[in-house]
């Protein structure tokens, strides 16, 4: 057997350029060039940098604050800003915010704006770019939100993320789960990629640390010399054909939020960035990092940066800039949003059962989380996504006009989604429920004919929150829902209800009919326990107050029972 080059230990990875050794070899050259030639779309964009002078005035919102004197609904309605600027300190209507880690400006202005305030007490929303502790869910009161769910670092760490995937392509299948590149997670699997190195030493292999973000540490190799021996790491087979704009790679930042996970809610947001690099893809510079990498934290500080502020112009634009400019060259991006949505549905599945577990481990109420997560998406020259990494707390810098408009409406369509409770909501819950943690689970659901209290509540809490999705779009639970069934590692009722409330044609109908039916049962078995009570404190057969007593008599006497 062929000994292996001895590993050696790399420089810095947080100042390490992208580097390939060996190109100079011809063999390797032309298989560059060879991959290169395999580009079936080459698009063009003549004005891409050209800044265009325009007079538009910043847009202004007419809408109340979510806080205000005459609210009367159950949730709070957010508005968007957008002017970035701190607006003026609201008056104190005890509506309060909390960052749970470091702050983030767009998050405390939106708060701000619609008449919340800062405090560390009292607060019904909680915000934290980082995972929480389990004592922070615990102690939850029923009111309160936070913004992760316990356990999704499962997706949101690189080598997590791939871990999982790889268990999903054992269980069903790689053609189920094969929107991500042949990957390898180091350094546990350090021989296997090793010797797939030694049977193509002309494939190109990304390098990125597990837990890193924004481009540090990242680094394309040939080699298992390259890479250090003893940090996590993980290195996925280089997407080499990528689609290109003007020469130039570019990625898209789709954002999928999760509004509960039993049952499992999923949405994704209809605008999102498109984010370039700022130098010509070329394969035979593997060490230029500013024509391999998209990441604009990065690319802003390339010498050739130009922020032209205007939308589908310069390195950042918006989805939608990216969409008309398809259509103009008679791509249709439909199928491609279709690719995305599958590849969000079937990535949250694969940790399902681990957050479920996490929710019933430490989270006292089922409405206590959300979730929104920064998918990053490249399309290759065949148009076919590909998931390359997901993000835990996607960015919500605002430094251009164009990460304002989209992240101000982000946000404000999410907390409108999944729904901050007004006082009249609280008020409510409090005179008519316990308030002591509820087995909320849809394990604990009835198995007979009738619907639960419970499973009525998810029907209602779904049908509400689909009326409140903004520019959101429903992923889970759909129409086609039951292609995903079989990628569950356990049928829940809740899922299982949903399902039969979203079926395609005439099983719809028969399952709307049954839905409607259990419905009416419950509620002529609640009038028929009222009824059943009130005869029984008549008869004295139930202890009541005095004053109620003689009150029903008096009802029964003059039959308005």
């Amino acid at each position: 057997m062929d000994s292996k080059p001895p590993r050696n230990v790399s420089e810095n990875l947080s100042t390490r350029l992208p580097m390939l050794r060996g190109t100079r070899n011809s063999s390797i050259k032309s298989i560059l060039q060879e991959k290169s030639s395999r580009c079936q779309i080459r698009l063009q964009k003549d004005d891409m940098m050209i800044k265009e002078n325009t007079s538009a005035e910043d847009a202004k919102s007419d809408m109340l604050p979510a806080v205000h004197l005459e609210m009367k609904g159950k949730y709070l309605i957010f508005r968007p800003i957008y002017v970035a600027e701190r607006p003026p300190a609201p008056p104190n209507m005890g509506y309060n915010f909390k960052f749970l880690g470091n702050e983030v400006k767009i998050i405390r202005w939106i708060c701000e704006d619609n008449g919340m305030r800062e405090s560390k007490k009292e607060w019904i929303l909680g915000w934290s770019n980082g995972s929480l502790r389990s004592n922070i869910y615990q102690n939850l009161s029923r009111w309160q939100k936070v913004n992760h769910f316990p356990r999704t670092i499962e997706i949101t760490k690189k080598d997590c993320l791939f871990k999982n995937i790889s268990r999903m392509q054992s269980i069903h299948g790689k053609k189920a789960y094969s929107f991500v590149p042949n990957t390898y997670v180091l350094p546990q699997d350090s021989q296997e990629l090793s010797n797939e190195m030694d049977k193509d030493r002309g494939k190109i292999w990304i390098v990125k640390p597990a837990g890193s973000s924004q481009g540090r540490g990242i680094f394309l190799t040939n080699k298992i010399s390259d890479i250090p021996p003893a940090t996590p790491m993980v290195a996925s087979e280089y997407i080499s054909n990528p689609l290109l704009i003007n020469g130039l790679k570019f990625d898209l930042r789709i954002y999928i939020a999760v509004s509960s996970i039993d049952p499992l809610r999923l949405y994704i947001y209809k605008e999102g960035l498109v984010r370039f690099a700022t130098e010509p893809y070329n394969l035979d510079d593997p060490a230029n990092r500013f024509g391999h990498l998209t990441n604009y934290s990065l690319n802003k500080y390339a010498p050739n940066f130009q922020d032209l502020d205007q939308d589908g112009k310069g390195y950042k634009w918006t989805l939608s800039a990216l969409k008309e400019f398809f259509a103009g060259k008679d791509i249709n991006f439909n199928i491609i949003w279709e690719g995305i949505k599958d590849i969000a549905a079937k990535t949250l599945i694969s940790i399902e059962t681990t957050m479920n577990a996490g929710m019933n481990m430490f989270v006292p109420y089922s409405t206590n989380c959300f979730e929104l997560l920064g998918f990053d998406i490249l399309i290759d020259d065949q148009l076919r996504p590909w998931l390359l990494e997901v993000n835990l707390s996607p960015s919500m810098n605002t430094d251009t006009s164009i990460d304002l408009k989209v992240k101000s409406k982000l946000i404000t369509d999410l907390f409108n989604l999944v729904g901050i409770p007004s006082r009249r909501m609280q008020e409510k819950r409090v005179s008519s429920g316990s308030t002591l943690r509820p087995a909320w689970n849809s394990f604990t659901s009835n198995s007979n004919s009738d619907l639960s209290s419970q499973e009525l509540r998810v029907m209602q809490e779904t049908e509400r929150e689909l009326g409140r999705m903004g520019n959101f779009e429903c992923i889970f639970p759909s129409e086609n829902m039951h292609n995903y069934k079989q990628f569950f590692d356990v049928e829940r009722p809740f899922n299982s209800l949903l399902m039969a409330q979203f079926a395609n044609g005439s099983k719809k109908e028969i399952y709307k009919n049954q839905l409607y039916a259990y419905e009416a049962k419950i509620e002529k078995k609640r009038k028929e326990t009222s009824l059943s009570r009130r005869e029984r404190v008549v008869n004295n057969d139930i202890p009541a107050h005095p004053d109620l007593i003689s009150m029903l008599l008096k009802r029964h006497s003059n039959g308005n029972f």
